[in-house]
């Protein structure tokens, strides 16, 4: 039963398929952050497009990864009177699938290009990095 475990064992967040997306918020009891999400199994939350579409390629590079996308998604968290908690949802725009775009390497030069002249980082089949 949930009531027999622990406050943080059973905040949770759902996946939910939002379009449009709602726009940043700031409250004491209401917060909605814009960003990115992962999918692959289960979802991950990124604020920066750049590091989710490199969480999701090497994801795709596992064997115990059939499929993956990348979405703009927002992350929010609500306080719960009913429970007396922060309760979390992931919104996810699943219209759109940015980890096949044709700019997304693109993205990754220009996020990743300041790493350094002999630092690379290596993204599924292409090298990016500064020359």
């Amino acid at each position: 039963m949930l009531g027999d475990l622990p406050t943080s064992a059973r905040v949770s967040l759902a996946a939910v398929a939002c379009d449009p997306l709602p726009e940043e918020l700031h409250r004491e009891d209401h917060f909605i952050r814009c960003g990115y999400a992962v999918g692959f199994g289960q979802w991950f939350f990124f604020d920066a497009r750049e590091p989710a579409l490199v969480f999701g390629r090497a994801a795709r590079m596992s064997l115990g990864c059939r499929a993956y996308g990348v979405y703009e998604a927002a992350h929010e968290t609500r306080h719960c009177q009913t429970h007396e908690e922060d309760e979390r949802v992931l919104l996810v725009n699943l219209n759109v699938s940015l980890s096949r775009a044709d700019d997304e390497v693109v993205d990754l030069k220009r996020r990743y290009s300041e790493v350094g002249h002999r630092q690379w980082l290596r993204v599924g089949l292409s090298w990016v990095g500064s020359s």
